[in-house]
């Protein structure tokens, strides 16, 4: 799941905060799995607390809380914290083929963290993200999980997929019209 990038990533931050002449105070969340894991290296003086599993109005409430969900994650085809974090307005950094970043926009929706990128790059983009900024990444999150992947929306793509095979995939087909009772 990438958990040996994160310590590096979250230190790598605080260090970069204060060469920006900031004195904010990072602080490391581990929840689920991840709390179980074993993290070697230095902190550079962050704060880890670990949380063990959430519940879901617990999940809700550190999600909002957060200013960055990292998910460092190598590999994911299931992002469902991704879709939580963007959905609730949180900051997401992902790994550049991974999966989930194919969810996400870098520097519209969330921050996608390239390969190649070093640790104290990412770090450092982290660190210039302003209050505005991060206003703007988490709008346009939360309005691109409800345009693209509500209920709703699903069920239309969905309904979309049962009229092509009905049809052909090369016809659109408008939705047929419920009789009314009577």
């Amino acid at each position: 799941k990438g958990v040996d990038l994160v310590l590096p990533v979250v230190s790598s931050f605080a260090k970069a905060l204060r060469a920006e002449g900031r004195r904010d105070a990072v602080q490391l969340v581990l929840f689920g799995d991840a709390s179980e894991c074993f993290l070697s290296g230095d902190s550079g003086g962050v704060a880890i607390h670990r949380s063990g599993h959430l519940s879901p109005g617990e999940m809700r409430a550190a999600l909002d809380a957060m200013d960055f969900l990292l998910v460092p994650s190598r590999l994911d085809n299931s992002p469902n914290l991704v879709l939580e974090g963007m959905a609730m307005g949180t900051v997401v950094v992902v790994r550049e083929d991974s999966g989930a970043d194919g969810l996400v926009t870098d520097g519209r929706t969330g921050i996608v963290w390239a390969q190649q990128e070093p640790v104290e790059s990412l770090a450092g983009r982290l660190a210039k993200m302003d209050e505005q900024r991060q206003r703007r990444v988490k709008a346009a999150a939360r309005i691109f999980v409800q345009e693209n992947l509500s209920e709703r929306r699903y069920a239309e793509k969905f309904s979309q997929v049962i009229r092509s095979f009905k049809h052909g995939p090369d016809v659109e087909v408008q939705p047929e019209a419920s009789a009314a009772g009577g």
